[in-house]
């Protein structure tokens, strides 16, 4: 092919073409993000570029910012408990991020006045002194920063008789919302932050929200989902019919109670649209989904996109497996766009996990794809997989995603690896395409192939730009991008790193990811499905907590 991951001519010819001033207004104006007319609006802001004060830095291969060795120097340790940290990252300005070899940091500067420091999802600032600055070392205690769990999913049903869930977090003086949940609110009695729950929280399948705690010192924030598991046994599904059937009942629940076999079916609608999305409960089970192919050369009118379910709200999908899945939308008309994902277009207030598309293909001619969501908003997702080829070639100067996990989205992802080669022509990433997530754990060994942003930003191994995401303790193969992604305006890169090819099935290379032994690990290996580790959740049906 002639998309790679590094500027080709056929790249600078594309963003010389255009002059300047008609790149900005393309990229802030057509913000179609590859979604086509789904409907499915992102309110966080996605791009001010006219605001983006251009990186003049280098980007080197593990996504962080090439310091010249002329700037004033400064080498940071963390600790906590008085012991030494490592995997942490570090910044002067607040946008150029580096991570630590092993203990020490060292960042560079014309100027020091403060440097923030990372460590998952705690950060400490600190004002420097000038003999701080003179020295050129300084020691940083972790421990001054809050301490809050990364992510908090909360069994719906042990609160069915009461509204207030308390906030396990320590050395905080203040809690707020950082993404609210309608009809909450969180007070301080006693020293402790009570989270009130609306009184009919119960009624839906799934919310979310986000905390973020804080000090004088620093910050922690909480992802926090509330599931409600179905309150009578779910609706079994063995055959086709019963499965087209869950769309007569958008906010029933189903269990799919064997392999289902989709190669006789021509055409599928998505369960769930816009304006009737599906706010059910769908358990795989464990079982998978084989022969489901779909091809589309004529867009009908109402069409949106192509995948399993359309549009999700305060809904759970979890426990599938999907083998050897095929979409291709080969109708390149840009007067209607169709965003193609194996399992979801537009997730909303939704929990995905446990899912696995192994092997297939996506293709879009003519708008964004992804191997499993196309977009979130306010969601979780857990434990997924994807080895299918993710491909998009569609020559308009809009922007849209391609990815191997998600393509564009806010909310929470951890515990996700892509295996599948991702060919785009603008944001193009191996976990996700633009990261205004929160993201974690996550890896990538998939060929990323694609074009620069704005002629400064390529493809990465985990994403490919940040607007506002925080992106932590995640790999990508060497070889697989140029790098694992880079912060456009905003948002944090902690501890993304690159290995060979050789270590993917090297635990102690992976440990960053968590647990390869015991009774209950976090990954696994399977030589006869994948190259390196895959969520053992997909097999397991662990769920999050």
């Amino acid at each position: 092919r002639d998309l790679h991951s590094f500027p080709t001519r056929r790249s600078s010819d594309l963003f010389v073409k255009a002059s300047s001033a008609i790149l900005l207004g393309v990229l802030c104006a057509l913000i179609l993000l590859g979604f086509g007319s789904s409907g499915f609006y992102f309110s966080q802001k996605l791009f001010q570029i006219s605001q983006k004060s251009r990186q003049t830095n280098f980007i080197n291969a593990a996504g962080e910012t090439t310091q010249s060795s002329e700037l004033r120097q400064i080498e940071i340790r963390l600790t906590s408990s008085g012991a030494p940290v490592s995997g942490f990252s570090g910044s002067a300005d607040g946008t150029n991020w580096v991570s630590a070899d092993n203990e020490v940091l060292t960042l560079a500067s014309t100027k020091f006045d403060t440097v923030t420091v990372v460590k998952g999802n705690r950060q400490v600032q600190r004002t420097l002194t000038p003999k701080e600055v003179s020295d050129g070392n300084l020691t940083i205690d972790l421990d001054a920063a809050p301490e809050a769990p990364e992510i908090l999913i909360v069994n719906g049903t042990d609160l069915r008789d009461r509204t207030t869930l308390l906030y396990p977090v320590s050395n905080a003086d203040e809690a707020a919302f950082e993404s609210e949940l309608s009809g909450a609110e969180i007070t301080e009695e006693n020293g402790e932050f009570l989270i009130r729950l609306p009184k009919d929280h119960h009624q839906k399948f799934f919310h979310y929200f986000k905390l973020r705690a804080a000090n004088p010192a620093g910050s922690a924030e909480t992802t926090i989902g509330i599931l409600n598991l179905p309150e009578r046994e779910p609706t079994p599904i063995y055959t086709f019919e019963d499965f087209d059937g869950m769309r007569r009942n958008l906010s029933g629940s189903y269990r799919l109670m064997n392999d289902l076999d989709l190669s006789s079916i021509e055409n599928w609608t998505p369960i769930g649209t816009d304006q009737y999305p599906w706010k059910g409960f769908f358990d795989g089970g464990g079982f998978a989904i084989r022969g489901f192919a779909i091809t589309k050369t004529e867009l009908e009118k109402n069409e949106n996109g192509v995948s399993i379910f359309g549009a999700t709200q305060n809904a759970v999908i979890r426990n599938l497996r999907i083998i050897e899945p095929k979409i291709r939308i080969l109708n390149s008309d840009p007067r209607k766009t169709l965003a193609a994902a194996i399992v979801v277009r537009a997730a909303s207030d939704t929990l995905i996990e446990n899912i696995g598309v192994f092997g297939g293909e996506i293709t879009s001619v003519n708008a964004g794809a992804s191997g499993i969501i196309a977009g979130m908003n306010r969601s979780v997702l857990s434990n997924l997989f994807n080895s299918a080829t993710v491909t998009t070639d569609w020559d308009q100067p809009v922007l849209y995603n391609t990815a191997g996990i998600l393509g564009i989205g806010v909310g929470y992802i951890r515990n996700c690896a892509n295996e599948g080669a991702i060919y785009g022509r603008h944001l193009t990433g191996g976990i996700t395409a633009l990261a205004n997530a929160t993201i974690s754990r996550t890896i990538n060994s998939g060929r990323i192939y694609g074009l620069p942003l704005v002629g400064e930003y390529p493809p990465g191994g985990i994403f490919q730009t940040s607007d506002s995401g925080h992106i932590y303790d995640s790999l990508f193969t060497l070889g697989s991008a140029v790098h694992g992604g880079a912060i456009f305006s905003g948002g944090v890169i902690d501890n993304v790193r690159a290995i060979g090819k050789a270590d993917l099935t090297d635990p102690a290379m992976l440990a960053v990811l968590g647990s390869f032994s015991g009774s209950d690990p976090d990954w696994i290996f399977n030589s006869s499905l994948a190259n390196g580790p895959i969520p053992a959740a997909i097999f397991s049906g662990k769920e999050i907590r």
